[in-house]
């Protein structure tokens, strides 16, 4: 190797370890996924959605994780964004979009503008797949150009939480008698503040051997999710809208189920429900 050879190799070296000594490694909760962030930018995670900011003028990224629903990418893109954004209530004007791929990734790209007042903003969005989750990658400034090459670099740092199968749910005697009827919630103690549902329009759950899933009053389905049940805690383990949540079983009879909830924000409640009639 000669000495120019070698000069450059470390130079690249050196380089590569500078571009590392840049960046901070950040942990997205809901999302269950982890990716390299320039040390300029700050990310806090709030309310289910990951906030990256660069500065005080409408600079940022947001990147957000939802349940599928049962739709398929291409169906996430035309919800989330081809029909959804027209009806935010802004002036909405789509300049671009295709598909991408990204490490055998498949994404959803596209670039739009937006109004509010006199301020005209100009967004790039990617949109991907994985598990049961759409992931929304979303960069906004009043000049996207310098915001390109960093939301590519955090697109592209990705690293997505591999699927672990669910344990085989083992009933016993209570998450049995919790299962074998639907459930309507009507009281809720938040810190010690009780507060009493009205029954016409409460939420409603059923436990089956394979999921657990959440109603609205009219009986359409809110969330339904696969479950693993811990048996010493009582506790039944399963994502609501992608989240971590879970249900742990304080008390159940024929007549009324007391449990105390986190359904993946806010904070840990004590719900009681009654049967359905």
């Amino acid at each position: 190797m000669n000495l120019n050879h070698l000069t450059l190799t470390l130079l690249l070296i050196f380089v590569y370890q500078l571009s590392l000594s840049q960046t901070q490694k950040i942990s997205f909760e809901k999302g269950e996924l982890e990716f390299e962030l320039d040390k300029r930018y700050m990310a806090r995670e709030e309310n289910g959605v990951m906030w990256i900011l660069f500065d005080t003028q409408g600079s940022n990224f947001q990147l957000s994780a939802n349940y599928m629903q049962g739709m398929n990418l291409e169906q996430a893109y035309n919800f989330y964004y081809l029909e959804g954004m027209p009806n935010e209530g802004v002036s909405f004007k789509h300049i671009e979009g295709c598909d991408r791929s990204i490490f055998g990734r498949k994404y959803k790209w596209a670039k739009f503008s937006t109004k509010e007042g006199a301020i005209k903003y100009e967004h790039v969005i990617y949109l991907t797949q994985h598990n049961d989750q759409i992931y929304h990658f979303v960069a906004t400034s009043t000049s996207i150009y310098n915001l390109i090459p960093d939301l590519e670099m955090i697109v592209q740092s990705m690293k997505y939480t591999p699927v672990q199968p669910l344990k085989k749910v083992i009933m016993d005697e209570d998450l049995k008698l919790a299962s074998s009827k639907k459930w309507k919630i009507y009281t809720e103690d938040v810190s010690g503040f009780v507060m009493p549902f009205n029954p016409t329009t409460a939420r409603h759950i059923s436990i089956s051997k394979e999921n657990i899933t959440h109603y609205k009053f009219d009986g359409s389905i809110i969330n339904q999710s696969p479950y693993e049940y811990d048996q010493l805690n009582k506790k039944i383990n399963y994502k609501y809208d992608g989240r971590k949540a879970f249900i742990s079983i304080l008390n159940v009879s024929s007549s009324k189920l007391v449990t105390s909830e986190y359904d993946g924000f806010d904070e840990e409640v004590v719900r009681s429900y009654k049967p359905m009639k």
